[in-house]
């Protein structure tokens, strides 16, 4: 999944979109206010099959451990930091992947 649409599945949930029935498991980060994690976790869980497990961690953190990640992704979707946290993350990841050479 593209980062950005993780992004913007969080936000979704956030305003109660009606999300598709995955039948999986969510896997997010939050790095908000604890009550609004649960808050977010609880409407994924509201669409059939959908489970979800969230770690509460900072920005930094987040971003760190979605860099970790990158190659082998086990986290779903990031809920929290600014918006301009998140889009420079998108943005370097853009700019890695069109500096890398092809194959």
């Amino acid at each position: 999944m593209h980062p950005a649409s993780r992004i913007n599945f969080a936000f979704a949930a956030c305003m109660g979109v009606a999300l598709p029935s995955w039948g999986q498991q969510i896997s997010m980060i939050c790095s908000t206010q604890a009550e609004h994690c649960c808050l977010v976790a609880t409407v994924f869980a509201r669409s059939p099959g959908i489970e979800v497990s969230f770690v509460h961690i900072g920005s930094s953190e987040a971003q760190a451990q979605l860099n970790a990640e990158r190659a082998n992704p086990k986290t779903d979707l990031w809920f929290g930091g600014s918006s301009a946290e998140r889009k420079r993350l998108i943005e370097r990841w853009e700019k890695e992947s069109n500096s890398s050479p092809k194959s």
